[in-house]
C-alpha cells in the first residue's frame, strides 16, 4: 500500500533577479502535469522545462537542484533536448508557491488544478 504523506513546501531562498528569470522561463517554456498510475495507485507529478539550450537548463538546475531534480538529454529531431524536471510533490509545491503570484491566468489555473489533485490524493 502506498503511504500518502501530506507534503508541504520547503523554504526556498532566491534573489529577485533569479525569481523573475524563473517565472519567465516557466511561464514561457514550462509544463506541469499530474496523473494517476492505475496499476500502483500512485499520483505521478512533474514540473518540467525543455530546451535545446543546455545553459538554460543548467541554470535552472543551479537555482533549484533538489533531490528530485534531474537533467537528461535525448535526441529530438536534429538537436539534443535538455529537460529540467521536478518530480516530487514537495519540490513542485516549493516552486509553485514561490512563482504563483507572478504567473499568468492560464498557468495559475493549471497550478490550482494540480494542487487540488495533490490535496485529494493526500487525504
Amino acid at each position: 500500500m502506498i503511504q500518502k504523506k501530506k507534503t508541504e513546501a520547503e523554504d526556498f531562498i532566491i534573489s529577485d533577479f533569479e525569481l523573475g528569470w524563473l517565472v519567465g522561463i516557466i511561464e514561457g517554456e514550462g509544463s506541469i502535469s499530474c496523473r494517476y498510475n492505475k496499476k500502483s495507485g500512485y499520483l505521478c507529478a512533474e514540473l518540467t522545462v525543455s530546451s535545446t539550450d543546455e545553459d538554460m537548463i543548467d541554470k535552472l538546475h543551479n537555482i533549484y537542484p533538489g533531490k528530485s531534480t534531474y537533467v537528461r538529454k535525448y535526441k529530438n529531431h536534429y538537436k539534443e533536448q535538455y529537460v529540467w524536471a521536478i518530480t516530487s510533490r514537495q519540490g513542485i509545491r516549493t516552486i509553485i508557491n514561490t512563482i504563483y503570484p507572478y504567473m499568468g491566468k492560464r498557468r495559475k489555473e493549471r497550478i490550482h488544478e494540480v494542487l487540488v489533485e495533490f490535496n485529494k490524493y493526500e487525504q
